[in-house]
């Protein structure tokens, strides 16, 4: 007989009571800094441990998961305000911050349905960042990453998960609708790079990417830690903590380089004039995905009009015959990320 190993592995996610399919990858990693006071000129610290005092632990949820066309993304957006109730809100004490409940199943690697499996809580999580991936030789994936200050075990119990496989149609490079890139005159960096001279193909895209980040911050409370007091139930726990403005949303594109570089950039003070204003926030930008019907795909992310274009590089085009790429990344500051 051979021996079991001492691992016990992640048998399911859960999202606010949701299971989560697809799930490829969990990560669960917590932190607990602390501080040392001064202790009057010592060149070492006393051993008395009351010179130390530890900051409020910190837990962060790490989920990457495939979509299904079929399927909503975890995270949506439906009008692009990232700072209200429509996205993740702007503070804990006027309106609230979106907070999520994240439940983990673990189990032992030949779980069968049926078996004992231990089960984590982690509430009232903020999400600080959310990713989605689509490039020619995979699958479409989103990935989430939450923080919160808690972990609440839950207990042991048998399993209830389901034994049968997942059915459905993962989101792959067939289902790429379109994407909307900046080409008009002045604003033109895609249409330079991505079509070819005689302007009659369209762009080979090989990949997207889209990002959002959230970063938060908290007001002191004269040296509470709000919801401390609450036992395994801490609901205030992000009472004071807002989210610190702007939303950085990042996309970058790569697609086949059909031609070479059309502009010069100088070392001048007119290069905003020669180079058609990169930095201006003015270029739109976004994705379809799934079928179009009534002016719109199944599914759209949308970064807005009001993007600006902060690099472009190249790849490729090496002695093994492989093509050259571009990828050129587009920024915008306008906490706007619309996802439907």
């Amino acid at each position: 007989m051979v021996d079991k190993r001492v691992f016990y592995a992640c048998q399911a996610v859960y999202l606010d009571d949701v299971f989560l399919k697809n799930v490829q990858a969990v990560g669960l990693d917590y932190a607990n800094s602390n501080e040392s006071i001064v202790d009057k000129g010592r060149g070492s610290q006393s051993v008395n441990t009351n010179f130390v005092f530890f900051n409020k632990p910190e837990v962060t949820i790490t989920i990457e998961k495939q979509l299904d066309i079929s399927d909503d993304f975890t995270f949506m957006c439906s009008d692009g305000k990232l700072l209200t109730s429509a996205g993740v809100g702007s503070c804990g004490w006027d309106g609230g911050l979106k907070e999520y409940t994240i439940q983990m199943a673990y189990g032992k690697d030949d779980y069968t349905t049926g078996s004992q499996t231990e089960n984590i809580t982690m509430k009232y999580c903020l999400l600080t960042e959310v990713s989605y991936n689509l490039s020619t030789d995979g699958t479409f994936t989103e990935s989430l990453t939450f923080i919160t200050n808690n972990i609440i075990r839950e207990g042991s119990a048998a399993g209830t998960l389901s034994s049968d496989g997942q059915t459905g149609s993962l989101i792959r490079r067939a289902d790429f609708g379109a994407a909307t890139l900046p080409i008009s005159a002045g604003k033109d960096e895609a249409k330079n790079f991505f079509i070819s001279a005689d302007e009659t193909g369209d762009a080979a895209l090989q990949s997207f990417s889209v990002s959002a980040s959230f970063e938060y911050a908290e007001m002191a409370d004269r040296g509470r830690w709000k919801g401390a007091d609450q036992g395994d139930n801490p609901s205030k726990q992000n009472y004071w903590k807002y989210v610190t403005p702007p939303v950085s949303v990042s996309c970058d594109v790569t697609a086949i380089v059909t031609r070479s570089i059309q502009r010069e950039i100088l070392i001048r003070d007119s290069n905003l004039d020669a180079v058609a204003s990169y930095p201006v926030p003015d270029r739109e930008v976004n994705f379809g995905l799934g079928e179009y019907s009534g002016g719109s795909y199944d599914k759209q992310i949308d970064l807005g009009s009001k993007n600006f274009c902060t690099g472009i590089s190249f790849s490729g085009g090496d002695t093994g015959g492989g093509n050259v790429e571009a990828t050129i990344n587009y920024e915008n500051l306008e906490n706007y990320l619309k996802i439907t």
